[in-house]
């Protein structure tokens, strides 16, 4: 059985930016990855959101991609009015969640003269009410104000550029790390060993026991000799 790569989570609004998720999903596959896509599936017995949360977790790392439209929102938030009150789409969800856990996390923000794909049914992007407008302008005013590195992208094309040797790196560094000690490092140890095992052997082995050697005196018996 051929062992799984890294997983790596795709967060990004598939109404607006599924051609991108696509194709970030079919690159990750080619460098061996295991990337995770969320289909808005829910497990039974569990929220959406816990869904979510779970499947992000497994994950070594997660790549956000923000554009213009905020996509569905988290049911539980819909009573918050404000981005800053904690309203949130289920993609702003998955971006909080990640750094809730400490991912390694990779933004990408998408601009208004994003080049898109030809226009077909799955690719149109419907306008957001204001409401949802004003929420993903938010999010992008949080994700480029500095705290954290992010890179703006104009094409399918540069971001596949971008996520080749980014995808590389995440997959080597979630490979196991083989050693290979060095014979001179090998030598010395074997030297070691061996002086620790002669000394253990030296302290083993009994020794004739020290004796004294009173001088006779001239003029006097040995028998009347004081010792």
């Amino acid at each position: 059985m051929t062992p799984q790569g890294p997983h790596i989570y795709i967060s990004a609004d598939a109404t607006e930016l599924g051609f991108l998720r696509d194709a970030v999903e079919a690159t990750l596959h080619k460098l061996g990855a295991t990337p995770i896509v969320s289909h808005r599936t829910v497990e039974p017995g569990k929220t959406l959101s816990e869904t979510i949360r779970e499947r992000l977790q497994d994950c070594r790392a997660v790549i956000h991609i923000a554009g213009q439209c905020a996509g569905p929102e988290e049911p539980s938030t819909r009573e918050r009015q404000t981005f800053e009150e904690g309203r949130r789409s289920f993609t702003q969800f998955e971006y909080d969640l990640a750094v809730e856990l400490r991912k390694e996390l990779y933004v990408f923000v998408c601009p208004e003269d994003l080049v898109r794909a030809p226009a077909d049914p799955a690719t149109v992007t419907v306008p957001e009410p204001p409401e949802l407008r004003r929420l993903q302008h938010a999010h992008l005013t949080r994700l480029m104000d500095g705290t954290r590195p992010y890179r703006e992208i104009h094409s399918t094309d540069e971001l596949l550029k971008i996520l080749r040797p980014l995808g590389r790196s995440i997959r080597n560094r979630s490979r196991p790390i083989r050693r290979r000690i060095k014979p001179g490092l090998l030598l010395l140890l074997g030297l070691v060993i061996l002086i620790s095992a002669a000394s253990a052997v030296w302290w083993k082995v009994p020794r004739p026991q020290p004796f004294k050697i009173h001088p006779h005196r001239p003029g006097v018996p040995p028998s009347q000799d004081p010792k």
